[in-house]
């Protein structure tokens, strides 16, 4: 117990479970003086259910992998390769969290500061043919997506791969 909170539950004699667990309800309440988060542990150490289980482990619904260029880049080799790190990068993340997606969103832009430079920003929603977290067939999609998009002339500053 290093912080500040913990030197004042000490102070009022509540720095270990079992005091905490038995503080008095008369006294005012935990919240005020510490925190709602304080207040439901205490709740949990009296065996009253405050905290959902399945709430703390929901897997995540949306993952992105997103980059800005130190530099703006017209080359679409450029952009292709950044696709490609972001649609890997998606990927192990996919494989980390034990997830699978079935669509992603590939999106470029330049950069909208730039106000004598002409802007463009665009984005592509693509369905994978099946829920997977395969990089190789991420990527794959991702670049279709990149083909639809990508155009010509500008200097793009942002590159982004969203998955569901």
């Amino acid at each position: 117990m290093g912080s500040r909170r913990a030197h004042r539950q000490e102070a009022r004699g509540l720095g270990y479970p079992v005091r905490l667990r038995s503080a008095n309800d008369r006294s005012p309440p935990i919240a005020p003086r510490f925190s709602v988060v304080l207040e439901r542990i205490v709740w949990e150490l009296r065996g009253r259910d405050c905290i959902q289980i399945d709430e703390m482990a929901a897997p995540r619904k949306k993952l992105m992998t997103s980059r800005s260029f130190g530099r703006a880049t017209g080359s679409r080799q450029d952009l292709r390769e950044a696709i490609c790190q972001h649609a890997t990068r998606g990927g192990e993340k996919l494989r980390g969290q034990g997830s699978l997606t079935s669509a992603l969103v590939v999106f470029i832009q330049t950069n909208p500061f730039r106000e004598g430079q002409p802007q463009y920003a665009q984005s592509a929603l693509l369905h994978l043919p099946q829920p997977t977290d395969d990089s190789r067939a991420i990527i794959r999609t991702a670049l279709q997506g990149l083909d639809v998009i990508y155009r010509p002339g500008y200097d793009y500053q942002r590159v982004r791969r969203d998955a569901d």
